[in-house]
């Protein structure tokens, strides 16, 4: 999600010890799962996940895993929210460690924005966004733009363990980008709000051009605009041949062999333009993101069940 600005800290705190020794009391070391990265002491424990399996799907719905039960006092934490609450997880960094800068480029992201809310943490712990450096104090509350290249650094001598949920960043920013009024009138329930509404199947026209649209405007920042203007002219190609299937044929099955062949022409044409051209926030080849939100377009793992 682009935001205007790297870092915001939420107008609240939660209150957090009882939660902290929660996490400290319940888990052992042989629940914290490696992370997907693979960066070295980088490990999480699902609170909130798609269909409530072990899984780093990015998908929706979602719901308790059978960590949420067992924890009950950092689920209570995300009860204290109003708004519909996504993917959750704790995230520890072991004493130390990092993660690596990145940019995380999932078009998940386009809508959502990742809350923090630090349990266990030190004034020796560093996390960076573009050219900010911000320490998270145990209870504040935090959100920040995952799409400029961002990360963290364990510096003390303990580990740093965030309780990391993620939901549409309108819940959070009005349209003008800025945060919203009234954001600390929060109520807490005895259930928790969640992501329900399942991940489509086959992306209307309407979602893939507003996927699209944030390859476009990034494309927009580019020095070279020759190699831009291509790029913008194969997108534009790309969502003008979606529609048109989906104006014939729409979300049915009998559609299916022609929005894969508009995937794979796609995916041809990307590779005829090359790999040079990076967008100019993050320094992400402009190849790799179209590609993978073509890949996207339609989900055949949903469609004929297959998924792990």
């Amino acid at each position: 999600m682009n935001l205007k600005q790297p870092f915001f800290k939420l107008p609240f705190s939660r209150e957090i010890m009882e939660a902290a020794q929660e996490v400290g009391r319940s888990l052992c070391e042989s629940d914290w799962i490696a992370h997907a990265s693979g960066f070295e002491g980088n490990s999480y424990i699902p609170i909130l996940s798609y269909l409530g399996t072990i899984n780093n799907v990015k998908r929706a719905p979602v719901k308790p895993t059978l960590f949420a039960e067992k924890l009950p006092a950092v689920t209570g934490l995300l009860k204290s929210f109003n708004f519909p609450i996504g993917i959750s997880r704790l995230m520890r960094l072991e004493a130390g460690c990092d993660v690596p800068v990145h940019s995380d480029t999932n078009e998940y992201w386009d809508r959502r924005v990742r809350i923090h809310i630090p349990l266990i943490s030190s004034d020796k712990v560093f996390f960076a966004c573009n050219k900010e450096e911000v320490v998270m104090a145990p209870g504040e509350v935090w959100t920040f733009d995952n799409w400029r290249r961002h990360g963290v650094r364990n510096e003390g001598k303990e580990n740093r363990i965030h309780l990391v949920f993620d939901t549409e960043a309108a819940n959070i920013f009005d349209d003008h980008g800025n945060l919203k009024t009234g954001l600390n009138m929060t109520t807490a329930s005895e259930e928790l709000t969640l992501e329900n509404d399942p991940t489509p199947v086959i992306k209307s026209g309407a979602d893939l051009e507003e996927t699209l649209n944030l390859l476009v405007k990034e494309l927009d920042l580019c020095e070279d605009s020759v190699e831009a203007n291509a790029w913008l002219k194969l997108i534009r190609s790309y969502q003008d041949e979606w529609k048109a299937i989906e104006a014939k044929f729409g979300a049915s099955a009998q559609a299916v062999a022609y929005y894969q062949k508009a995937i794979n022409t796609a995916r041809q044409e990307a590779d005829k333009l090359g790999d040079s051209l990076r967008f100019k926030v993050n320094n992400v080849r402009v190849i790799s993101v179209f590609k993978a939100r073509v890949a996207n377009s339609m989900n055949l793992q949903i469609l004929f069940g297959n998924e792990g």
